[in-house]
């Protein structure tokens, strides 16, 4: 399960899909980033002999969130399929990060004493 922190506004940069409405409600987001509990799963795999983050948008329709998580290259207008969700690679896991580093700090911290 990812725990991803992403843009909940318009990106700084050109070539990136522009985060829409995240909530299908007309309920305006006001925090910098939003975080998709239970949204994305991601697993390790290879096709045509390359390895890459295979990630799988989990939402049902009772689900009050769109599903998109606007991480598309986008040039000239056109998503550029080939670069997958390099945009938001960083966000889709930083959550998990952020526990892993808590994790580990604490370790650290306890054999300190």
């Amino acid at each position: 399960m990812l725990h991803a922190y992403l843009s909940a506004h318009v990106r700084e940069w050109v070539n990136a899909a522009q985060p829409g409405a995240w909530l299908k409600a007309d309920k305006p987001v006001t925090t910098p980033f939003v975080s998709l509990p239970g949204m994305l799963t991601s697993q390790c795999a290879t096709s045509n002999g390359l390895n890459y983050l295979a990630v799988t948008v989990n939402k049902s329709d009772a689900d009050e969130r769109t599903g998109d998580i606007h991480g598309e290259v986008v040039a000239g207008g056109q998503v550029r399929r080939e670069w997958g969700l390099h945009i938001v690679d960083m966000n889709l896991a930083q959550g998990n990060l952020i526990e892993i580093f808590a994790q580990q700090s604490k370790a650290w911290l306890a054999g300190q004493h």
